[in-house]
């Protein structure tokens, strides 16, 4: 907002009065606060040459107090509405974000940020950014005070500080408050205008971008429907997107670019804050992208749907065909029943003739039947979907071909050939067992697992030598072959041709038989022993009791490490047998469910595996960490127990000299401190107890549900759980199988191995308090101990003292014997006040103590009376000297004058007169202190000879 004009009215007056008190509890001096507010009216003079209005476009608004900022807000306090009102005038500005009084200015951007919302004329706003950090704050304060008056009150190195003062910040943000407190309606950065057409930008070219990450996420989609009335649908849809959705975009976007364009220099300049991502050259990007992800999907279904369609007409020829082949053999079938009743009534010739013209019909059939296979086979290839209910309608018209085969053979061919000859009748023989070899070979099982296959495997390989060794009969049909001449020759013929392509095709199938079950035997044995060895590891797993105390975990963590390793290194040999296997069911081979079956069963078992040494992992964590906690705990114990041992054994002494007993306190000491610094041990393991897995409970019965997580996933015909999900645990007794609830409600079993049963453990929490009152224990010994040794210290020192006599107590100076007394008391005072009121020691100590104490008052009384008599003589001797000193100098002085002439003049001479009577005063004024010398040898208790002799001395030079 402008500067405002000056106003004396008592209207302004009422206001500032108004605002001053609703300030009060911000401003640090209130001497100082009533000239800013002068110096601001002053400094506004200046700026009266601006038009009020140049900046809001308003009148001039009159100041409001502050918790006025906010309206409704009447019950704000003063800080909190000049917070308000601060965020309020630094909105969107760049870099500024006003939370408080402290951390929020101290790049001063918001100082400058209120000057230019509102004098932007005095601020660069880009070059502030530009600026170093105390610059910004020296370049307001300067701004402010220059333009406005406004007090500095704060320097810059005052503000850029890790703990800027709040209270002058507040201070000062209130006289910024008291020149702009309104914000003008208008953003300097940008105007409303400009806010608004940024803000459809931004909706836009959000909604914009997310429709294309969405599409584009559709179009990279290449998984299709093999159904063609499913990829008709899918080209509905991608003909819907290029003409309903596409052309609706494409006219957001040009209208997005036009309006971005209009306000690119704005954004710029303003530090609009947009996703990249949402600039017009990436939304363009992202729309190119999306449209050729479109244009080759769209290809690409067109050209599915031709393929689709191809296989559909491919497939309607297919049921065709089958529904006109399997009419016709049906006639052929209806044909041979007819032959058959009449065939001992013809000619052999004529019932020849008429096998001829059935055979003729069952070939044309089997070349149908064949072209069938070979189109039923591109469906397959081409993975339509219903090839396989084609492959059967096919299959199932081919086994009807070979049934009308074998009773074309059965009941005409072996019947007139047995009618007219022996060889003839052998040959059909031959043929009939060749067949019979043929449909055992194409309806024999392989197996279904490793026993079954190789029982198969040993059974064919005998069978095939069988079917290697008929060869012999075949070469024996071919031999009576010259036997016969003509027309016998020509159906001779013809039959052994039969019989060697069916021998031919029955040995082939033999050999692929005996090659195919060698392969599945291979397969099989190596997919054997990897499972083997996946269920030797699953089952030491799933049988490994965590709640056993005397695990090896040393042996366990080598294990685990040695698993991972072999893990690793069998993945190769495991990846080769699938390989193996997959290699047979792409090259169909006729056993392919079985091999499917046992691939899908290792790589089930190799992942639970996988999941069992995740299991093996974290309960090796826990129970590692539950065995070292209580082995520490019964470390902590043992050494607990050591220490009660010192205390009961070595500190139990009674009768020790005084240098003995401080250097038993020194241990004692040393050994409290040991005990307060292995505190922090117990309450560690104390604390630790909480983090202990209960692996006791996973052996013992369950008396009621508990709760345990999972810590991998499972999966079973009657269960899901997945990983770190919480169950209920009902039934524990089989750990390889525990009755569980999943937090869905399902029941069923699962492995106990993948359950951990959170902490804590009830048992190692009772081992830490027990712990715990061991370790108080051991603390109360060591106090008892200690008490009783400082009682006997006291003993000591009594029995010390009471040994010397007065010389040695009086040898001593008096504060020494007066810090002995006190410290035998204050110590006895100390241990009667800590003891047991019953305690015989401490009765006997209060006796000893009275005891000594008269002693000490009959040597201190004796020591008085030493100290009384040195102090009498010593003042005496004092007194006397310096009497003696005295009279020796008035001495000198008399004997001085006696020995001068007498004056001769009568001044003179009353000179000497009145000096003479001076002398006298002063010596008669001496008396006192002869008379104090005499007293104070009076109070001398035992005078000696040489104090006597003393005084006489003085006592005659005074007379």
């Amino acid at each position: 907002m402008p500067p405002q004009p000056v106003r004396d009215g008592p209207g302004y007056r009422v206001t500032q009065e108004s605002r001053s008190s609703t300030m009060s509890s911000l401003m640090c001096c209130t001497s100082t606060r009533s000239q800013k507010v002068v110096s601001y009216k002053e400094s506004q003079k200046k700026f009266l040459w601006l038009d009020p209005n140049r900046w809001s476009g308003q009148k001039t608004v009159k100041k409001e107090k502050i918790s006025d900022i906010v309206v409704g807000q009447e019950d704000l306090s003063a800080k909190e509405a000049l917070l308000r009102w601060a965020q309020k005038t630094t909105h969107k500005y760049p870099g500024v974000k006003v939370q408080d009084f402290t951390q929020s200015w101290r790049d001063g951007l918001a100082f400058n940020a209120i000057i230019h919302r509102n004098r932007p004329d005095l601020v660069d706003w880009r070059q502030v950014e530009r600026r170093q950090v105390r610059e910004r704050i020296d370049l307001a304060f300067h701004i402010m005070d220059r333009e406005y008056g406004v007090t500095r009150l704060l320097d810059p190195e005052d503000v850029d500080t890790p703990e800027p003062d709040e209270k002058s910040i507040i201070t000062y943000v209130s006289q910024l408050y008291d020149v702009f407190p309104e914000p003008p309606p208008g953003h300097p950065l940008f105007d409303g205008e400009t806010q608004k057409k940024f803000e459809m930008v931004k909706d836009l070219a959000s909604s914009l971008h997310h429709w294309i990450r969405e599409n584009i996420t559709i179009m990279q989609d290449r998984n299709f429907p093999n159904s063609l009335n499913e990829m008709k649908r899918l080209a509905e849809h991608s003909n819907r997107f290029r003409t309903e959705e596409v052309p609706p975009r494409q006219k957001e976007k040009e209208k997005l670019f036009t309006a971005f364009r209009e306000i690119e220099r704005q954004i710029k300049e303003a530090n609009f804050e947009m996703d990249r991502e949402l600039y017009p050259e990436n939304i363009e990007r992202s729309w190119s992208h999306l449209m050729m992800l479109f244009q080759e999907r769209d290809s690409l279904i067109q050209e599915e749907i031709a393929r689709l369609e191809k296989l559909q007409r491919l497939a309607e020829k297919i049921q065709q065909e089958a529904k006109m082949t399997d009419s016709k053999l049906d006639d052929i079938e209806a044909w041979i029943e007819d032959e058959a009743k009449r065939i001992d009534h013809l000619h052999p010739k004529d019932a020849k003739n008429n096998c001829e013209q059935i055979e003729r019909e069952l070939s044309r059939s089997e070349e149908v039947i064949k072209s069938m296979f070979s189109d039923v086979q591109i469906l397959r290839d081409n993975r339509y979907s219903q090839s396989q209910e084609l492959h059967r309608r096919v299959q199932q018209v081919h086994e009807k071909w070979v049934n009308i085969r074998t009773l074309l053979q059965t009941k005409l061919i072996n019947i007139l050939n047995i009618h007219t000859n022996s060889d003839f009748k052998f040959l059909a023989e031959c043929t009939e067992w060749v067949a019979q070899k043929l449909k055992q070979l194409k309806e024999g099982e392989y197996g279904t697992d490793m026993q079954t296959v190789k029982v198969e495997y040993e059974r064919h390989q005998k069978e095939h030598k069988v079917i290697d060794q008929f060869q012999g009969n075949v070469e024996k049909c071919r031999e009576a072959e010259v036997k016969f001449h003509g027309e016998e020759l020509k159906i001779y013929g013809e039959r052994m041709t039969v019989l060697q392509k069916a021998y031919n095709e029955l040995l082939v199938l033999s050999n692929k038989r005996v090659s195919d079950l060698h392969s599945l035997h291979d397969f099989m044995s190596a997919a054997h022993a990897e499972l083997t060895w996946l269920n030797e590891r699953e089952d030491k797993e799933a049988g490994r009791d965590w709640a056993d105390k005397h695990l090896k975990l040393g042996e366990i963590e080598q294990y685990y490490e040695k698993l991972m390793s072999e893990l690793e290194k069998r993945e190769t040999q495991f990846s080769s047998v699938l390989d193996r296997g997959e290699s047979l069911v792409i090259s169909h081979h006729p056993a392919s469910q079985v091999i499917e079956a046992h691939m899908s069963a290792m790589q089930s078992k190799w992942a639970w595996l996988l999941q069992l040494t995740l299991c093996l992992e974290t309960h090796l964590k826990y129970t590692t960490t539950s065995h070292r906690f209580f082995s520490e705990c019964h470390t902590a114990g043992e050494w607990m127990t050591a220490k009660e041992e010192i205390l009961n054994n070595h500190f139990a002494q009674s009768d020790f000299k005084l240098e003995d007993g401080e250097n038993l306190l020194k241990e004692m000491q040393q050994l409290r401190e040991e005990l307060a610094t292995y505190e922090d041990e117990v309450q560690r393991l104390i604390e630790a107890a909480q983090d202990i897995v209960p692996l006791r409970q996973r052996r013992e019965r369950l008396r009621q549900p508990i709760e345990a997580v999972a810590i991998c996933k499972y999966s079973s015909s009657k269960l899901e759980i997945s990983k770190d999900e919480v169950v209920t645990v009902r039934d524990n007794t089989n750990k390889t199988a525990w009755k569980v609830t999943t937090s869905r409600g399902q029941q069923g079993e699962a492995p106990g191995v993948m359950f951990l049963l959170p902490p804590p453990d009830q048992e190692a929490i009772d081992t830490a308090e027990k712990l715990k009152r061991h370790y108080d224990r051991v603390i109360t010994l060591w106090q008892k101990k200690h008490l009783r040794m400082r009682q006997n210290m006291i003993f000591a020192t009594i029995k010390v003292v009471k040994s010397w006599d007065f010389q040695q107590y009086i040898s001593m100076d008096k504060e020494t014997r007066t810090n002995i007394r006190r410290a035998l008391n204050e110590d006895a005072d100390k241990l009667i006040q800590e003891g047991e009121p019953n305690d015989p020691q401490l009765r006997r100590l209060e006796r000893e103590i009275a005891e000594i104490n008269r002693l000490f008052d009959e040597w201190e009384r004796r020591a008085a009376l030493e100290d009384e008599k040195r102090n009498a003589t010593k003042l005496f001797e004092n007194g006397v000297n310096s009497l003696e000193m005295t009279l020796n100098e008035y001495e000198k002085t008399i004997i001085k004058v006696c020995k001068a002439p007498l004056p001769r003049d009568v001044e003179a001479l009353q000179t000497c007169v009145i000096s003479h009577k001076e002398f006298e005063s002063d010596l008669q004024g001496q008396e006192p202190n002869v008379n104090n010398v005499k007293d104070l040898f009076n109070n001398i208790p035992q005078k000696t000879q040489e104090d006597q002799a003393k005084l006489d001395k003085v006592l005659d030079q005074w007379d």
